[in-house]
């Protein structure tokens, strides 16, 4: 609104009055002595219903208090009468003097609200609303006691150079604004949240090492230098360790964030395995309960593979679908693995071992970082979208952010989302198998052909899966899928329950027609001896071969 004050005028009036006249204008007037005139002032009528008070300080001064109007504080407006026949200088100096000392009192009064004394019992922001005190919080969730607490749960994801934050929730705050350089370097990539620590683990590529930025001091520092090119990272916050996948040589390591200390860092990563040559591995997440590791592979045959802390059983649980670009996530809650597909387009949803895929998602442009957050599915659609969606169904999507720049990575900090599950299965005593739905209840199932009785619980049928497989594919039994018969006895098992890798097997077993013994185990085809290729990975297969003329033996 336009405060409109029209002017003031002198009064010879001896009692204080006020008066609308005809043309639409009050006339305000105060008097503090009986025996004198006073001032007063001209409004619009339509100002009257903000005036909180009009006060007559001497006999040429007044105060007129306007009330707060929305957002617009209160004003206060002196009027001065300095008749021009008062042109002594004592009687000027005297005003001037009157006039100084009455501002001054005014405005030291105005001041003194219920936010000037200790804060208003705030702990971060005190504001005056309707003449009561409010309290506010930066970058956090107010309390009942009107404390500041920071927003146990909120999501962190980066872009281009950037790291950014976002609530699910739209009443809710998040820790701080963008992350930039130089708060950060300009080098990172990939973010990951450590809450119990209220800070994030951050690669910067650009200098090949891995940092943590602490929200308390707005500080990073270094916890791993010379890392090579990292992948993909994922933070185990029960046992304080982060597991990362590195391009070259192509490996997963591990690296122990137990310090608090700033001082106690860097440290040195220890590599939990080695993957050969023909593997490159990307995005991984953990799950600290089972101690297992899941990570993508884009090498030769592009898959998503799982393999315990230890490096103990690496196998591959799902090749079908896996084309391009690939991100994970773990939806503890149900003991499921979500997963996006750039080039079909897709998110995916199975169990741990690769089986019950579903589509969750179909049709997505672009889909590439992902997280699971309570009930909420996370994920950046064409590259400058962040979109949640009811991690059932996908459904109920809505736009919570939108970049410049496509989304590397999304993390979710809130404590609660790793914790172990007491096992829900252990009461149904299935005598196959028990799963877990989506919403994660669970519930049995029965193996090949068997068929589930009517208690829910038994199965019956035989166990014996009978599958015809081509002479180059050897069965898989338990899990009724056929492999190449070269994936045999390689020490690694691409079955589900590993009967690739039985060692009486692979100890007493001869080749098939058409396939070459290596003496380790390993069948390869007759047509890849004396190839130039180590296939058989002790040379076996290279052995007593022709030279070119352009060779030597």
């Amino acid at each position: 609104m336009r405060y409109d004050v029209i002017g003031l005028t002198e009064i010879r009036r001896h009692h204080p009055f006020n008066a609308v006249y005809d043309t639409g204008e009050e006339l305000f007037h105060g008097t503090c002595d009986s025996r004198v005139g006073g001032v007063g002032v001209f409004v619009n009528t339509s100002l009257p219903v903000n005036i909180d008070s009009f006060e007559q300080l001497t006999d040429l001064l007044g105060c007129l208090r306007l009330k707060t109007c929305g957002s617009i504080p209160a004003l206060t407006i002196f009027v001065v009468y300095a008749p021009t026949s008062n042109h002594d200088e004592e009687e000027v100096e005297a005003f001037y003097m009157e006039l100084r000392s009455s501002t001054e009192k005014t405005i030291l009064q105005g001041l003194q609200n219920a936010c000037s004394k200790n804060n208003g019992d705030c702990e971060h922001l005190c504001l005056m609303s309707d003449y009561q005190p409010r309290c506010f919080c930066a970058y956090s969730v107010l309390q009942a006691d009107n404390s500041c607490r920071a927003n146990p749960s909120f999501l962190s994801y980066s872009h281009g150079v950037v790291v950014e934050f976002v609530s699910v929730s739209p009443n809710a705050t998040v820790p701080r604004g963008a992350l930039r350089y130089p708060e950060i370097p300009l080098g990172i990539t990939v973010v990951e949240a450590d809450p119990d620590r209220n800070q994030l683990i951050i690669v910067d590529s650009a200098q090949n090492r891995i940092i943590v930025f602490r929200f308390a001091t707005n500080s990073w520092y270094s916890v791993a230098d010379d890392v090579g090119e990292v992948k993909g990272i994922s933070f185990d916050a029960s046992n304080r360790e982060l597991y990362y996948t590195r391009s070259f040589p192509p490996s997963i390591w591990r690296l122990s964030l137990s310090a608090d200390d700033p001082s106690n860092y860097p440290v040195i990563p220890t590599r939990v395995t080695l993957l050969g040559q023909d593997n490159k591995p990307k995005d991984i997440v953990v799950h600290p309960c089972r101690m297992l590791m899941f990570f993508t592979n884009v090498g030769i045959v592009p898959s998503i593979e799982r393999m315990y802390y230890s490096g103990y059983k690496r196998e591959r649980i799902v090749d079908e679908d896996i084309i391009g670009e690939t991100r994970l996530s773990v939806d503890f809650s149900a003991e499921k693995l979500y997963f996006t597909e750039v080039t079909s387009e897709m998110i995916y949803r199975v169990d741990f071992d690769g089986r019950n895929k579903e589509v969750v998602v179909p049709a997505v442009d672009r889909p590439f970082a992902l997280a699971i957050m309570d009930n909420w599915l996370i994920y950046s659609r064409a590259g400058l979208e962040l979109v949640i969606a009811d991690k059932l169904n996908g459904l109920s999507e809505r736009i919570i952010a939108v970049t410049t720049t496509p989304v590397e990575s999304i993390t979710i900090s809130a404590k609660v989302i790793r914790q172990c599950r007491a096992n829900v299965c252990a009461l149904l005593a299935c005598s196959d198998e028990c799963r877990l739905s989506a919403q994660g209840k669970p519930h049995c199932v029965c193996r090949g052909e068997r068929k589930l009785e009517a208690d829910n619980v038994t199965c019956s049928g035989s166990d014996i899966v009978v599958k015809k497989c081509a002479v180059n594919e050897f069965l898989c039994n338990f899990d009724n899928r056929c492999i190449s018969y070269e994936e045999t006895c390689d020490r690694y098992p691409d079955c589900a329950h590993g009967e690739d890798e039985n060692e009486d097997m692979c100890s007493q077993r001869t080749c098939r027609p058409g396939y070459f013994n290596c003496g380790n185990g390993l069948c390869v085809a007759l047509s890849k001896k004396c190839d130039r290729n180590n296939d058989c990975l002790n040379f076996a297969d290279e052995i007593n071969c022709e030279c070119n003329v352009d060779e030597f033996r």
